[in-house]
């Protein structure tokens, strides 16, 4: 039978359909972002000076709800940042406030930095009279040596509008420090330690879940880990497992604060909660703009994903 053009050919497809998708994704993206600027307008901007209120935080996923909090301002203005709808940023300020709310953010303490790249924290801690170690992985890290979430000198630590030059020098050390084999000689010896996004990017769910309870037994006593990583909320079964970025699922998560709750560790409730708020339905997806003005969720593969933070004490009785 001829082809009058109303038909394609069985198996092809239909060009106007993958330019109708690709209108889509633009549409819902532009919609998506200048909500979220809207949005942003009217963030809580908590004054440099003031203080910060005791939470305290759950083990918890990135919701809107958090970035128009009152403790989400707070930190972002202690970095120097506007505050937006990105989770990148949550997980900085997730950090900071859950090592407050522990009492941690004082002077005198030391902190323990996994997989720092070129994050603001080092130089905010040392600001405040904290001694850092920050700590990246081996020169050998495939993929990531070119990469912003990447380090290989304490200089890209520096941020100047956050700490002067002598106290930095003084406060903050650097070292490289595969996170799948922590050496011993750092066990013990930090009041808090810390990851922002790194332990997804360890080759496998195994090793990101052992890297969590090996940097516990970096603490002192009474000491608190906070590490913030990939959550696919969409699926309880399946998932990237052996991947450069590996997501983690709802019982991953469980498996692992079973297991420090059965070593003597406490961890905070859990909460998987992704919120109700418009922002918090809205999935970016590739390719990302730039700023990213709505990106607490995305797309990575197949699977929706957002950032989950867990927060986890050493007893002050345990050795």
């Amino acid at each position: 039978m001829k082809n009058n053009g109303s038909q394609q050919p069985a198996g092809s497809a239909d060009p106007g359909t993958a330019a109708l998708q690709d209108i889509l994704r633009r549409d819902v993206k532009v919609l998506g972002y200048h909500l979220a600027q809207q949005l942003a307008q009217k963030l809580p901007l908590v004054p440099v000076e003031g203080m910060p209120t005791r939470v305290p935080l759950k083990s918890k996923a990135c919701t809107q709800d958090d970035v128009e909090s009152a403790w989400f301002g707070y930190w972002c203005n202690q970095i120097k940042a506007a505050p937006v709808y990105h989770r990148k940023l949550w997980e900085f300020c997730y950090i900071l406030q859950a090592l407050f709310d522990a009492g941690m953010l004082r002077e005198g303490a030391s902190g323990l930095g996994f997989g720092c790249g070129e994050e603001p924290l080092p130089s905010l801690f040392a600001s405040m009279g904290i001694s850092v170690m920050a700590t990246d992985a081996p020169a050998d890290a495939s993929g990531w040596t070119t990469s912003r979430e990447y380090t290989q000198t304490r200089e890209s630590l520096f941020k100047p509008y956050l700490c002067d030059r002598n106290k930095f020098d003084r406060l903050v050390s650097f070292s490289r420090v595969d996170m799948r084999n922590i050496p011993s000689n750092l066990a013990g010896r930090f009041d808090f330690v810390w990851s922002s996004c790194a332990l997804e990017h360890l080759g496998s769910i195994t090793e990101g879940l052992r890297f969590i309870e090996k940097s516990a037994k970096c603490l002192t006593s009474g000491g608190v880990a906070v590490h913030t990583t990939e959550w696919n909320f969409s699926s309880d079964e399946s998932t990237l497992e052996d991947f450069m970025t590996v997501l983690f699922l709802r019982k991953h998560f469980e498996d692992v604060a079973e297991q420090l709750t059965n070593q003597g560790y406490l961890v905070a409730p859990l909460d998987f909660s992704i919120g109700s708020g418009l922002l918090d339905q809205f999935i970016d997806l590739p390719p990302y703009a730039d700023p990213m003005h709505a990106h607490l969720r995305l797309m990575l593969g197949q699977y929706a994903t957002t950032s989950f933070g867990m927060i986890i004490t050493k007893p002050l009785d345990q050795a």
